[in-house]
């Protein structure tokens, strides 16, 4: 079944954070796409706990709009993200 996940801030500039609405995830895969659908970013995050927000590093992306995934042999979650500049 599909889960809840807490992405912040949105609009996001350097880290943003993912929190699982359950309590513990294992094996999670996320991958941040662009709008042409390429990916960006991909990282695999073995343990995914609701009571400590998972940081990921976006600094290095340009600005503008990304689907983030988050998926594991159960579900698949897919997000829309947004990359502030700094000022």
């Amino acid at each position: 079944g599909d889960l809840t996940f807490g992405i912040y801030p949105v609009p996001g500039k350097d880290i943003i954070y993912l929190r699982p609405g359950s309590d513990y995830m294992k094996e999670v895969v996320i991958k941040i796409a662009d709008i042409t659908g390429r990916i960006v970013l991909e990282t695999k995050i073995e343990k995914l706990f609701r009571s400590v927000p998972c940081p990921i590093d976006i600094s290095a992306l340009p600005d503008g709009s990304y689907h983030l995934s988050i998926s594991n042999k159960e579900m698949l979650h897919v997000e829309r993200i947004v990359k502030m500049p700094e000022h």
